[in-house]
């Protein structure tokens, strides 16, 4: 079934009701998909929340729909997993977003450290959005990937500190060729008591030794992947399967 964006939250729902869709998710169903009335569609709201509906009327203006079920909530996977990332350039900081929507990342932060070639401004992230909600669309997944605005390396080690004193359970982990194997790593972690997992992710020219001084010292469990150096996009991608990996297998 074709999935939509709703564009407006769907706890109140109820089947009979209308629904009018936002205008960039009614041009593509008129225009690209052309969708006409009586077809069905599902209908996301971005917060965990979806439902069945009927396309009623399909004109130039606007595209309305009829409510046809009770909403669904999925619960997403936990530990809640944040990506926080040296973006790299262009269509390469665009893959890394999706793919991490499709592996159940909560949360990606642009983290602007000594030797990043990018620092995505706020027009950049918020056409980002529209890449989330189209990776969405084609994952099945209801609840929306948040991107951050960018933040300094040092502020973002300081406002991960504070948030882990007022609610422990937390582990940063630090992406470094030099570190514990993940696999390794994960298997020290206290399984229940680890609520959520944020992984440092440098730029390519890689981090100065002050920065990786700094992690360590807000408790960052340095990481490896493996022998080969990977580009930041690869490593954000090979984390966050690693880490839903090992989520599943908790849940066993």
């Amino acid at each position: 079934m074709r999935r939509f964006f709703a564009g407006q939250p769907l706890e109140t729902a109820q089947p009979g009701q209308p629904l009018t869709l936002p205008q960039v998710e009614a041009e593509h169903l008129r225009k690209v998909l052309r969708l006409t009335a009586g077809d069905g569609i599902e209908l996301f709201d971005g917060q965990g929340r979806a439902v069945n509906a009927v396309v009623t009327s399909v004109d130039r203006r606007q595209v309305v729909v009829r409510i046809d079920s009770s909403p669904g909530l999925s619960i997403p996977p936990r530990p809640r997993l944040t990506i926080a990332v040296a973006p790299p350039k262009g269509e390469r900081f665009r893959w890394l977003v999706e793919k991490c929507v499709e592996l159940a990342v909560d949360r990606i932060v642009p983290v602007i450290a000594h030797r990043s070639v990018v620092e995505p401004g706020d027009g950049k992230l918020k056409k980002l959005t529209d890449v989330v909600i189209a990776a969405c669309k084609q994952s099945g997944r209801n609840d929306l990937l948040v991107i951050e605005p960018s933040i300094d390396w040092q502020a973002f080690l300081a406002q991960w500190t504070a948030g882990a004193r007022l609610q422990p359970g937390g582990c940063l982990l630090l992406a470094d060729p030099h570190g514990r194997p993940l696999a390794e790593q994960l298997a020290r972690l206290p399984s229940e008591a680890t609520t959520e997992v944020t992984v440092l992710i440098g730029p390519e020219g890689g981090l100065t030794p002050e920065e990786t001084e700094r992690a360590t010292a807000a408790a960052a469990l340095p990481v490896s992947l493996g022998v080969y150096i990977q580009r930041v996009e690869t490593a954000a991608v090979a984390m966050a399967a690693s880490l839903r990996t090992w989520t599943a297998t908790r849940q066993v």
